[in-house]
C-alpha cells in the first residue's frame, strides 16, 4: 500500500474455533495473526471465537480490529457481553 493511501481491502483471520459458522479454515492463533498482520499493508480483522479476554491478545498481536458472533449471540446477557467486550477494546488500544 503507497504511503498516504486508505486501504481498500481488508484480510479476515479464522483465529480461533467457533461453534457459529461450519466450513471454516483451521484456525491460526495469534501467533498466525501476528505472521499475517507482519505480511500484509491492509487492515486485518480477527474473527472466530473472539471472547472479552482474547481482544488484547489479537490486537497486540497485529490485528487492526475484531468481529464477533457467538460472543453476543450466545451470551446470557448481549448487553452485557458487548460492554465486555468495549470494554476489551477500549483497554487494548490504550495501551
Amino acid at each position: 500500500m503507497k504511503e498516504g493511501s486508505e486501504a481498500t481491502k481488508t484480510v479476515t483471520l479464522t483465529t480461533f474455533a467457533t461453534r457459529s459458522k461450519r466450513g471454516l479454515p483451521d484456525p491460526i492463533g495469534v501467533e498466525g495473526v501476528q505472521s499475517v498482520a507482519a505480511a500484509v499493508d491492509v487492515p486485518v480483522i480477527a474473527i472466530s471465537g473472539i471472547t472479552p479476554d482474547r481482544v488484547e491478545q489479537v490486537l497486540a498481536a497485529g490485528a487492526f480490529g475484531v468481529a464477533v458472533i457467538s460472543a453476543i449471540a450466545d451470551a446470557a446477557d448481549p448487553h452485557l457481553a458487548t460492554h465486555d467486550l468495549l470494554l476489551a477494546v477500549t483497554k487494548a488500544v490504550a495501551l
